[in-house]
């Protein structure tokens, strides 16, 4: 299982490659330097909420958006999952979950 260090790396620099920018890049525009910065995506340091809150003034994206890694979990945790909230979805649900992975997985 993944720390909870290495899930917040992650999905920063899943944010940081959606907003197009080299870590410098963001780095510079943080006010950090961009080999903290890489740690922190390395999951090698703890970050700071004063940190997160500049970075993610950079990316234009919330705090709460930092942890929002579950699809970053390991495949076996992501079906287990899913097949749970299958389980769960009404009928009127499921048939639009449906439609849009057909869709997405053609």
């Amino acid at each position: 299982m993944a720390t909870f260090t290495t899930n917040l790396g992650k999905r920063l620099r899943e944010l940081r490659t959606k907003a197009r920018l080299s870590q410098d890049q963001l780095a510079e525009q943080a006010g950090i330097s961009a080999k903290y910065l890489g740690e922190v995506e390395r999951g090698a340091v703890n970050v700071s909420v004063l940190i997160l809150h500049k970075l993610s003034a950079v990316l234009g994206v919330g705090l709460a958006d930092f942890f929002e890694s579950g699809h970053l979990s390991p495949r076996e945790e992501l079906v287990d999952h899913l097949v749970s909230m299958l389980n769960e979805a009404s009928d009127q649900e499921l048939q639009q979950v449906y439609r849009v992975l057909h869709a997405l997985l053609r």
